[in-house]
């Protein structure tokens, strides 16, 4: 199907009634980029770490500092003149009740398979350590270096992890570098599955992976279905406090998240662990991993190896 995307420029207080308009002609919904609103929040939440384009401005031609920008799609297949024609009469009634600027300040014609598959042309087989991440859809060179290498197929959908991100990397390391065979494993905050994947294909017993995101739990489920991952194999939607201690205890958990929660959890990745365990650990920014490091040996862990990638760093812990 064919959509037109739209950015309109508007004074701050006309913000939602733009999204309104947009959404009366058909638009599922509408992004709104306030700049200002942005920067407000990011001053006091618990966030690690915020790409820098993140607080960029979304676009040329609008002041960020007194205007949003509002975005949507709309129904291009009664043709894009008078589409646009229609939105402009909108906003004009929409500028004058605020006293201020709603004017459309870019228009691209667009069709919904393009949102849908573009990342895929940036998602292409890559090696880290001795596993091979390779996209479902994409097809190996008959002369690809294959030998001694775990190939991990991926398609992370919407979900998280797709190996390409430096805390994902990460932890694949230390997986291949300090899970034993045979280890019963833990991922905590799963996201596509590729560190469970990893740790099957690197010889785990088995496996339970949770996340709190209903749509991960699906993404990931496929995943290790469609790399023969099935049997000794759970992904369970919840968290970790929902988890029950296997006999002897979880031999590795990886937990690829964020700081904060790190340090909630890491006594209760302890009360799942057998001694001489190891619990993988990323999502952490270089400004916290002393916090992140100070809490695990509070909750009874050693560091037994460390890695650091650009601003991400990412601990093995032993427990006992």
């Amino acid at each position: 199907m064919r959509y037109i995307r739209v950015s309109v420029a508007a004074v701050r207080e006309a913000a939602d009634s733009v999204a309104e308009g947009l959404m009366g002609m058909g638009a599922g919904g509408a992004e709104i980029h306030d700049a200002l609103e942005a920067r407000e929040y990011l001053a006091t939440a618990d966030i690690d770490y915020v790409d820098g384009s993140a607080l960029a401005s979304a676009g040329e031609g609008y002041d960020p500092e007194a205007e949003v920008l509002v975005r949507g799609y709309l129904s291009a297949e009664g043709g894009m003149a008078g589409v646009i024609g229609e939105l402009k009469a909108r906003l004009r009634d929409i500028g004058a009740v605020f006293s201020g600027r709603a004017e459309v300040i870019g228009e691209e014609a667009c069709d919904d398979s393009e949102w849908a598959d573009a990342w895929k042309e940036h998602f292409k087989p890559f090696h880290v350590g001795g596993f091979l991440i390779k996209p479902t859809w994409e097809v190996l060179p008959e002369k690809t270096a294959l030998r001694g290498k775990l190939i991990i197929e991926m398609d992370p959908g919407i979900a998280f992890g797709s190996g390409t991100h430096e805390s994902t990397r990460l932890c694949l390391r230390l997986i291949e570098a300090h899970m034993r065979d045979g280890d019963d494993v833990l991922d905590v905050g799963t996201g596509s599955g590729i560190l469970g994947i990893a740790a099957m294909r690197n010889g785990a017993g088995s496996l339970l992976a949770v996340d709190v995101d209903a749509a991960a739990v699906g993404v990931a489920r496929r995943n290790l279905a469609s790399n023969g991952c099935i049997r000794r194999v759970a992904v369970m939607e919840g968290t970790v406090y929902g988890v029950r201690r296997p006999p002897g205890g979880y031999g590795l958990i990886a937990a690829n998240i964020v700081a904060s929660v790190l340090v909630r959890d890491c006594r209760e990745y302890a009360r799942l662990m057998g001694d001489g365990a190891t619990c993988v650990v990323s999502g952490i920014i270089a400004e916290r991993a002393g916090e992140v490091r100070e809490a695990f040996e509070g909750a009874g862990f050693a560091v037994a190896d460390g890695l650091t990638e650009g601003e991400w760093v990412a601990y093995a812990f032993r427990r006992g």
